[in-house]
């Protein structure tokens, strides 16, 4: 009996690491900039990737696990952002602290890895920060996957440009 047990606990970790493993090659591929160090997860198929910048500004990459959908890229019939697609970002958002999210602008792209939406706005943190972003979100036929470039209002320069630039080398392998 206890060997029984010991073999089922054993049975259980090496599946555990077997399905990590999988899920770490099949995500994506991404080139953070210098000076970015990526922050150690175990379980990207539930947690998101994070690279952080090393000096004084805080600049946040995070590349959150990819979602299962089959709504499709959430445009219109003229090629619009589908109001509801906002209205649940608004939603979702409020639920974290964040307050006053404002889009400054979006298109459309069409990639080698899906259809392309990019989003650039700010909004202002639970702790009262002016927060820029940057997203791109990538819909394939049954997947969706984005990657995120967060920084302080204040934050500017070389720094910036490199992390916006980086998000170009994003592959979100999901075709």
């Amino acid at each position: 009996m206890r060997l029984i047990k010991y073999g089922l606990v054993f049975g259980v970790i090496i599946f555990g690491f077997t399905y990590v493993k999988a899920n770490k090659s099949r995500n994506f591929q991404y080139k953070a900039p210098t000076n970015f160090l990526v922050e150690s997860n175990l379980f990207p198929a539930f947690y998101p990737t994070t690279y952080n910048h090393t000096g004084a500004e805080k600049i946040t990459v995070l590349i959150p696990p990819e979602v299962r959908s089959t709504v499709g890229v959430p445009k219109t019939k003229t090629g619009e952002l589908n109001k509801s697609y906002l209205q649940g970002k608004l939603n979702f958002n409020e639920q974290f602290g964040i307050k006053d999210w404002i889009m400054n602008g979006y298109k459309f792209t069409n990639t080698n890895y899906g259809e392309r939406l990019e989003i650039s706005g700010s909004y202002t943190s639970f702790s009262g920060v002016k927060t820029e972003f940057v997203e791109h979100h990538y819909f394939g036929k049954s997947v969706v996957q984005s990657i995120h470039l967060f920084y302080p209002s204040v934050a500017q320069g070389k720094v910036v440009e490199q992390a916006k630039l980086s998000l170009q080398t994003f592959n979100p392998n999901i075709n």
